[in-house]
């Protein structure tokens, strides 16, 4: 019986499927079937038609290469052109379309080539070197009165009628040097995008047109954020069928400026025409007149801490004899160097009447001379830091002197200064025993407002990226 149950088991482990089963199966891939064959079927009909219409374009580009090689060769017969605008440009063209697909079409716009002299409508004009120019050339003030700066070039081929372009101004990003290398060597390629800008990463776009003159009109409106950085011009050349050719910037413009107008004498060691690698010995000019007030001899230097500066270890003297006024607001930026603290010593000294020195660690501004004098000291001065001080004095009965010392303010109100002797305007930068570093000095014969004194430091701070400024 046991051996019997057991066969009678196995038997039925080797039973087929049931015809309800079969059934089932037939029903479910049915309903799989109908699920699945729409989508395929869709992506062998897109195949399908893909390759089509890749077919019919590569046929309607044979007959437009036809057609444009006919016009280019001069054949106008039975030929319709007409006047488009292109990039604010007017051209004469004739339009030519091929069908792809059932209501589809391709449509191009062929210039009319018969007049061009030289070169063909494929190419793209290219750009004579050095041709790419910025006027007038820098460094300059930006708010000298209508001043404009325009951009020009010179297009090699003798197809300048038949080509168009894209004109584009740039302006460089702050913390860059004034001067710029026109040429690149291994003394220098490290420096170029840290201490000099680099075309293009170190440019932002400013304005861009596709007029055949390009300008930017009355550079005062710009000097609030242009002044003390570089702009650089730059054209693209297009061919009349839309191919762009290489972007060619002119070189480097430094634009020099001051939020507050006409100072008398200006030295920035930026606007010096020099690459400095260790040291030189230069002139260094005014900006404003570029011979006037100018500095001989002055020993420059350069170096990773302190950038660009002339450094004073004795006393020097203006070549030309400035024109003070009575009533002058000085300005000065320089740094002392280490372990000056105990140390006494000119920084500027002028017959007018005033002078600054260093007294142990303090600025002193001192107006008068022999016994009859009046100076203002500021706090104590740290070591090795970049300084904007300012100086100012005006003659009368109800006179000022005041001093800022990096935006703290030291003032002595209604003093009698007729009694001073402002006699003569020589100016001399430091004395024997002087050690320091001078970066700019702007004089104004004019005993400047509050509101000016403040957008003068504030452009100095940012020149010379100075973060802490202590506020009175």
């Amino acid at each position: 019986m046991g051996q019997e149950n057991k066969g009678m088991i196995c038997m039925r482990k080797r039973n087929g499927l049931t015809l309800i089963e079969v059934l089932l199966s037939i029903v479910l891939i049915g309903f799989i079937v109908t699920f699945l064959y729409p989508p395929i079927f869709m992506n062998y009909s897109i195949i399908f038609k893909g390759r089509g219409i890749t077919e019919d374009i590569y046929i309607a580009r044979k007959e437009m290469e036809s057609y444009i090689k006919d016009i280019e060769g001069g054949d106008h017969t039975n030929i319709n052109f007409k006047n488009i605008t292109l990039l604010d440009r007017n051209i004469e063209v004739t339009s030519v379309e091929a069908i792809i697909s059932g209501n589809n079409y391709i449509k191009a716009y062929i210039p009319k080539h018969s007049s061009i002299v030289s070169g063909s409508i494929l190419d793209v004009p290219v750009i004579k070197d050095d041709t790419v120019k910025i006027s007038p050339s820098g460094p300059t003030y930006g708010f000298k009165s209508n001043l404009i700066l325009s951009g020009s070039n010179v297009i090699l081929e003798d197809n300048t009628n038949y080509y168009m372009s894209i004109y584009n101004w740039y302006i460089s990003k702050p913390g860059f040097e004034g001067y710029v290398p026109t040429k690149v060597t291994n003394v220098n390629e490290g420096e170029f995008g840290y201490r000099y800008p680099q075309w293009p990463q170190d440019y932002v776009k400013i304005k861009t047109d596709y007029n055949s003159f390009s300008s930017l009109d009355n550079v005062k409106t710009y000097i609030g954020d242009f002044k003390g950085r570089h702009l650089v011009y730059s054209i693209i050349p297009i061919s009349n069928l839309g191919k762009y050719g290489t972007e060619v910037p002119s070189e480097p413009f430094y634009l020099s400026g001051l939020p507050v107008l006409d100072p008398v004498i200006h030295l920035d060691v930026d606007t010096i025409k020099k690459e400095i690698v260790n040291e030189e010995k230069l002139n260094w000019m005014d900006i404003l007149s570029g011979k006037k007030s100018s500095i001989k001899d002055v020993t420059v230097k350069y170096s990773e801490e302190n950038k660009k500066y002339v450094e004073i270890n004795n006393q020097i003297l203006f070549d030309e004899e400035p024109k003070l006024g009575d009533h002058n607001t000085i300005f000065l930026v320089f740094k002392n160097p280490p372990n000056f603290a105990n140390t006494n010593y000119d920084i500027m000294n002028s017959n007018k009447g005033w002078k600054f020195e260093m007294n142990e660690g303090k600025v002193k501004f001192t107006i008068g001379k022999d016994n009859n004098i009046n100076f203002i000291e500021s706090d104590k001065c740290e070591e090795n830091v970049i300084y904007i001080v300012v100086g100012q004095v005006s003659k009368g009965n109800s006179g000022k002197i005041k001093l800022y010392v990096n935006s703290r303010k030291y003032e002595i109100n209604t003093i009698n200064t007729d009694n001073y002797k402002f006699q003569g305007s020589n100016i001399s930068i430091g004395d024997v025993n002087s050690h320091f570093n001078i970066y700019e000095i702007i004089i104004y014969n004019d005993a400047l407002q509050e509101n000016d004194i403040d957008e003068v430091m504030d452009y100095l701070f940012k020149k010379y990226e100075i973060e802490q400024v202590i506020k009175p």
